[in-house]
């Protein structure tokens, strides 16, 4: 899924058609999102979600205008 989201990414003209596209990496994720996936989801990523949202020097900027 790394992979493809990276080269998704790479393939992109700009951020506004990456940011409207359908990227096929969205389409696999949703299919690990659903209700079944979910524990194992959660196993998988939660250490790794975890580690970057106690990451002190880290600025999550969610205002997409200012990203």
């Amino acid at each position: 899924m790394q992979a493809s989201a990276v080269e998704e990414i790479r393939a992109a003209p700009t951020l506004r058609d990456l940011a409207i596209g359908h990227p096929m990496y969205m389409n696999v994720a949703v299919q690990y999102i659903r209700p079944k996936q979910v524990p194992y989801v959660k196993e998988a990523l939660q250490a790794m979600v975890r580690f970057v949202v106690e990451e002190q020097d880290l600025d999550l900027e969610t205002d997409p205008v200012a990203v």
